[in-house]
């Protein structure tokens, strides 16, 4: 998780050193590219926990899998 935060905080200064250098100083692409870090950040985070949050996943497929493989060693 910190690697995720750590690359999304140089992402997003990567992208504002640009947009200065930039004679128009036009802050759109810039407040686009943090929005979908962010965006992006928040989808793993909420994937990482599969029975809360916005994004709930079923169990069943793992519980499924578990019994099969005790029906094969056993």
């Amino acid at each position: 998780m910190l690697s995720l935060f750590g690359i999304a905080a140089v992402g997003c200064g990567f992208a504002g050193y640009a947009s200065g250098l930039d004679p128009l100083r036009t802050r759109l692409p810039v407040y686009i590219t943090a929005f979908l870090v962010c965006s992006v950040i928040f989808v793993v985070l909420d994937l990482d926990r599969p029975n809360a949050g916005f994004i709930i996943t079923s169990q069943q497929p793992m519980i499924d899998t578990l019994a099969s493989l005790s029906a094969i060693n056993d």
